[in-house]
């Protein structure tokens, strides 16, 4: 099993660890991460952008580190349009 990985200098932002079969992951909050940006000097624009390219954006192995963005249902709706994918999500198991 591939060890769980931790984002360098991003420890405001740790919300918790996601489990996935066998695998833990570390996850952060996407606009805690982006506010740690802010607060190291970036403006807005550019926190987002570099969280895109350089945190988000950057696979270093099956433990990379999910990212968080929280929404409801009807957000997850508007932001898959919004990415164009036009894919519906699969309920599956969970309660009954």
């Amino acid at each position: 099993m591939e060890k769980m990985m931790m984002a360098n200098g991003l420890e405001a932002a740790f919300m918790g660890i996601g489990r996935q079969f066998n695998k833990y992951l570390a996850v952060y909050s996407e606009p805690e991460v982006i506010a740690v940006f802010v607060t190291q000097g970036m403006s807005p624009d550019e926190a987002v952008e570099f969280y895109e390219f350089n945190t988000v954006g950057a696979y270093v192995g099956e433990g990379t580190p999910l990212f968080l963005r929280p929404m409801n249902l009807e957000e997850v709706d508007e932001e898959l349009e919004l990415e164009g994918t036009n894919e519906q999500y699969v309920w599956t198991g969970g309660v009954k």
